[in-house]
C-alpha cells in the first residue's frame, strides 16, 4: 500500500509539472475524471451493435474512430502522468492510437489505405490538439475527463461532417441514417456550426474581431451567406429550413409550444435579473422542467423538429456565451447579469457552462443514436433509450435536489449530497418510467425492466457521489445501459 501510495504520488508531481509547462488549469476541487473517458466510445460502440445487420457506412466508421479517439486519450494520459521522455517514443505513442484506427477502417470497413490512413491519423491528431488548446484558453472550465468528451464530441462532429458534406454536395446521397427529411436539413446544421466555430476561433486568434464594429458585421455576413447557400439540389437553403419547420400543423403547434416554453425561461431570468435576486439549486431545476416539457413531446410526436432545434439551440448557446465573454455590447451586460445569478458551483471557469450542458446531456441521447426518429417521426422502438438523458437529468438529478434540500437529512460520505435525495431520485426515475409505460408511449419486457432498474440506479448513485459534471455524465452512463434492453 505504501508503495502504491507513493507512486502514486510520484505520478500527481510529473501530473501538476506538466500541467503547468502546458499552461493548463483544471477545474478545482475536482478530482480528474479520466473515466469519463471511455463513455462517448461505449455508447456507439453499443449502438452499432445494434445495427451488425444493416450497412450504415457513416455510423461505423464513426464509431472505429470514437475508439481512436479512446486510446488517444489514454496516450495523452499517459504522457501527462509521467515524466519527460525522448522524441521518438514520443511520436509512437501519440501515433499509434490513429494507425490503430486506420487498420479497424482497412480491414472492417474495405476501404483503401490512403482513405483508412488520412481518416485515423488526422482525427486523432486533430483530437490531440483541440484536446491541449481547449484546456489551455478555457482554464478552470473542465476536469480532464470531462475536457475529453467534449473534445471527443467536437471531434467526431468535424469527422461526420468531413464524411457526409461532399457526399450530400457532389453526389446526391444522403446518410443512411437518416430520412429523407433529416438529409435536406443536415447540411444546414453541420455548415452552421462550423461556420460558428469558425467564428469562435477568429475571434480567439484576431482580437480586433471583439469590437462591434467587426463583430456584428461578420456574424450577419455569415447568417446572411447561410440563407443564400444553395443545397444538394441548387436552391438556396432557407428554402429548405423553412419548410421544414411549417410542414404541417402539428409541426407548427409543438414549435410554437416549444417557442413558448422558452419565452416562459427567458422571463423566469429577467425576473430574478431585473429583481437583483439570487437563485438558488432548487430554483435552478426550474429549467429541468421547461426542458422536460420540451423534450417529452418533441421525443413522443416531432422527433425530427427536436433533433434540428437542439442543435439550433446548441449554437445560439455558444454564440450568446461568446458575446458575453468579450464584454460586446449591448447585450453583454445583460447576460453577465443573468449568468452570475443562475451560476451553478461548477462554474469557475471563463465560460458559464451549466445551461449548455443542461442542453447537451438531454439532446446527447438523440445525437449519437444512428437512426433516432422513424418514418412517424417519433423516436420509435426506441423511445425509452432516447429518454436517458431528460430520465436522468431532467428528472433523476432535479428530483435528487427537490428531496435534498428539502428533506434530507443523511450525508453520503464526502460529499454534501444527501441519501434521502438519492432515494428521491430513484423513486421519481421509476415513477415516469412507469407512467409512461402506462401510457402505452413505451414497451417493457423483462430485459428492458432489468435494465431500466440498473441505470436508474446506478445514475442515481453516481449523481450522488461523482464531483464531474453530472449533466454530462448521466446521460452518457443511463443510454449505454438502457441500449442492452
Amino acid at each position: 500500500m505504501t508503495i502504491i501510495m507513493l507512486v502514486s504520488k510520484h505520478h500527481q508531481i510529473f501530473l501538476t509539472q506538466n500541467l503547468k509547462n502546458l499552461g493548463i488549469i483544471t477545474r478545482p476541487q475536482s478530482g480528474k475524471g479520466l473515466w469519463l473517458s471511455f463513455l462517448l466510445p461505449l455508447c456507439y460502440i453499443i449502438s452499432l451493435g445494434k445495427l451488425e445487420k444493416q450497412t450504415f457506412f457513416d455510423y461505423k466508421i464513426t464509431t472505429i474512430i470514437s475508439f481512436g479517439l479512446f486510446l488517444q486519450t489514454l496516450a495523452i494520459y499517459y504522457s501527462l502522468f509521467t515524466d519527460r521522455f525522448n522524441f521518438i517514443s514520443n511520436g509512437l505513442l501519440h501515433l499509434s492510437p490513429g494507425l490503430v484506427s486506420a487498420l479497424l477502417i482497412w480491414n472492417c470497413m474495405r476501404q483503401n489505405y490512403v482513405f483508412s490512413i488520412v481518416c485515423g491519423l488526422c482525427t486523432t491528431i486533430l483530437y490531440q490538439a483541440l484536446y491541449y488548446r481547449v484546456m489551455k484558453c478555457l482554464p478552470r472550465s473542465f476536469t480532464l475527463g470531462e475536457g475529453a468528451v467534449v473534445v471527443q464530441g467536437l471531434t467526431l462532429f468535424l469527422f461526420n461532417a468531413f464524411l457526409q458534406l461532399p457526399s450530400i454536395y457532389y453526389t446526391g446521397k444522403s446518410p443512411q441514417t437518416q430520412t429523407t427529411e433529416m438529409a435536406s436539413m443536415t447540411p444546414i446544421l453541420q455548415i452552421g456550426l462550423i461556420g460558428i466555430l469558425l467564428l469562435v476561433i477568429a475571434i480567439h486568434f484576431v482580437p480586433l474581431l471583439q469590437k462591434c464594429v467587426f463583430f456584428y458585421p461578420l456574424l450577419l455576413s455569415f447568417i446572411g451567406l447561410m440563407i443564400a447557400l444553395p443545397d444538394s439540389h441548387g436552391m438556396p437553403q432557407v428554402y429548405s429550413f423553412v419548410g421544414f419547420f411549417i410542414k404541417d400543423m402539428e409541426r407548427i403547434a409543438v414549435l410554437l409550444a416549444f417557442i413558448m416554453l422558452m419565452l416562459l425561461a427567458v422571463i423566469t431570468v429577467a425576473v430574478f435579473s431585473i429583481g437583483n435576486l439570487q437563485s438558488s439549486t432548487s430554483v435552478r431545476k426550474i429549467f429541468h422542467i421547461l426542458i422536460i416539457l420540451v423534450f417529452v413531446p418533441g421525443l413522443i410526436y416531432q422527433c425530427s423538429l427536436l433533433y434540428v432545434s437542439s442543435v439550433l439551440m446548441l449554437a445560439v448557446f455558444c454564440l450568446l456565451e461568446t458575446v458575453r465573454i468579450i464584454d460586446l455590447p449591448p447585450l453583454a451586460k445583460a447576460l453577465n447579469s443573468s449568468v452570475s445569478i443562475f451560476l451553478d458551483e461548477k462554474d469557475v471557469g471563463y465560460v458559464a457552462l451549466t445551461p449548455i450542458y443542461l442542453l447537451v446531456g438531454c439532446s446527447l441521447p438523440l445525437w449519437i443514436h444512428p437512426v433516432p426518429c422513424d418514418i412517424t417521426d417519433s423516436a420509435g422502438f426506441d423511445l425509452l433509450k432516447l429518454f436517458s438523458g431528460v430520465l436522468s437529468v431532467g428528472i433523476g438529478d432535479m428530483a435528487a435536489s427537490f428531496v435534498g434540500v428539502r428533506f434530507g437529512r443523511h450525508k453520503w460520505s464526502n460529499t454534501s449530497k444527501t441519501i434521502e435525495g438519492t432515494l428521491g431520485s430513484i423513486m421519481f426515475q421509476i415513477i415516469s418510467v412507469y407512467c409512461l409505460w402506462q401510457l402505452r408511449i413505451i414497451q417493457l419486457n423483462y430485459l428492458n425492466t432489468i435494465c431500466v432498474g440498473l441505470a436508474i440506479l446506478l445514475n442515481a448513485i453516481v449523481e450522488a457521489k461523482t464531483d464531474q459534471v453530472d449533466n454530462l455524465v448521466l446521460p452518457l452512463i443511463t443510454f449505454f445501459i438502457l441500449s442492452f434492453g
